[in-house]
């Protein structure tokens, strides 16, 4: 699919969402709903509305600060948010800030992803040098960092000329898949006692009436749609 036609998608989902706001995957970043306001313009290319959505995000993580005025992960979030501006010692100022609040030696789950803002920053910022430098240091770190998400994230494209970001993508690269026979001596696992939980939660009017598979449960990797799912979680519990 295009970047365009996924950008109007996301913004047709976005604006039909009534948060204001937006946790990360793991509950630990912050990021107003102007923020992917920004990055879907941003994608499809229109720049005027990417900074006037910048500009909300900045306001709203501001007022977080006056709170929480030493919060690493919310600085790191307005570092990002600054170098989408044009503020690029403003931005490298508050990410390097954010990095010594949270270091790698304190904080082995977080910091690399307070990091990986750093290298996001560079990346904006026209600073190759230091962008490969902070990447190069987080392929050994726990992290969202991996090889899909620099190969093909566009928020890393501005990297990607560099002729040291092939390096980089090749150490993360997926390792080669163990050999024919092998695989054929692998036996799936039986399903866990929580899918049979599961199972015995959903009865057959239940499947019947989300549309499920009457086998149950493990019918999920099946499931092509958020919505569906979200559906199918708040009938179950």
């Amino acid at each position: 699919m295009a970047v365009s036609a996924v950008a109007g998608e996301g913004g047709r989902w976005l604006a039909s969402s009534p948060r204001d706001g937006f946790q990360d995957g793991d509950f630990t970043f912050y990021y107003p709903k102007a923020w992917y306001e920004a990055i879907i313009a941003r994608n499809r290319g229109d720049q005027d509305a990417a900074r006037v959505a910048y500009q909300k995000v900045r306001v709203i993580l501001a007022k977080r600060l006056e709170v929480k005025p030493e919060h690493a992960r919310t600085i790191a979030v307005l570092a990002q948010v600054d170098a989408n501006l044009g503020q690029k010692e403003l931005a490298m100022s508050e990410a390097q800030h954010a990095v010594d609040l949270m270091p790698v030696s304190k904080d082995a789950y977080e910091a690399p992803l307070v990091l990986e803002g750093f290298a996001q920053v560079c990346t904006w910022t026209n600073q190759p040098d230091r962008a490969v430098e902070v990447l190069q240091k987080q392929v050994s770190m726990p992290g969202y960092v991996s090889y899909g998400y620099l190969k093909k994230y566009p928020s890393w494209d501005p990297l990607r000329s560099d002729p040291r970001s092939p390096e980089i993508c090749a150490r993360m690269a997926p390792k080669v898949s163990p050999e024919p026979a092998l695989r054929e001596q692998w036996t799936p696992p039986s399903r866990s006692s929580t899918t049979k939980t599961l199972d015995a939660r959903c009865s057959r009017p239940r499947r019947q009436r989300l549309g499920m598979d009457p086998h149950g449960i493990h019918a999920l990797p099946r499931l092509q749609s958020h919505a569906f799912l979200s559906r199918v979680l708040r009938e179950l519990f």
